[in-house]
């Protein structure tokens, strides 16, 4: 009599490794794409219906806060918010976007409700990533926030993961400004 179990025998409980490589196999190892060398071709909406695309952002440069609308990336994001907040308003400088994954929201429909109901045009650019196809353009894993700088050449010239301060504000929209 040979071994019961065949295959799935050495992938259970007893040899937790074997289980791991195949789960991962299977599902792909989780990492994001490499991050862009150049601002990632987009065509999305604002809450209220204005479509935007990457060619709107190029002459002005832009920097573009990747997120998603989940509670354990809710205070970054609105350390991000506030922190560029200042530097949305003249219009001389870098276009200011926050770009929201809507595929990580698992109360989707409410959250973007409550969006429509809140978002002001004018200032930062809000655009919905329904199915987060361009979060991963931009090479963000899932449950993060990354901040990116583009020149109005569309190359990448900054880019912040960590938590959000005035002064990592003020180093993107410098590098994205116009020169």
């Amino acid at each position: 009599m040979g071994r019961a179990g065949g295959l799935w025998h050495s992938v259970s409980y007893r040899n937790p490794v074997m289980l791991l490589v195949l789960l991962a196999l299977a599902f792909g190892s989780g990492a994001p794409p490499a991050r862009p060398e150049s601002l990632p071709r987009l065509e999305l909406l604002d809450p209220r219906g204005a479509r935007y695309t990457d060619e709107t952002f190029r002459q002005r440069g832009v920097v573009v806060v990747v997120t998603a609308p989940i509670a354990t990336q809710g205070g970054v994001q609105q350390a991000w918010h506030d922190a560029l907040t200042p530097h949305a308003s003249d219009g001389k400088g870098p276009a200011i976007v926050i770009l929201e994954d809507m595929s990580q929201s698992w109360a989707r429909s409410i959250v973007i409700a409550r969006i429509k109901a809140v978002y002001r045009p004018g200032g930062i650019v809000l655009l919905l990533d329904e199915d987060g196809a361009v979060r991963k353009s931009f090479g963000v894993g899932e449950n993060t926030t990354t901040a990116f700088a583009f020149a109005p050449t569309g190359k990448l010239v900054a880019v912040e993961t960590g938590a959000a301060s005035p002064a990592l504000a003020l180093k993107l929209v410098a590098a994205a400004r116009p020169q």
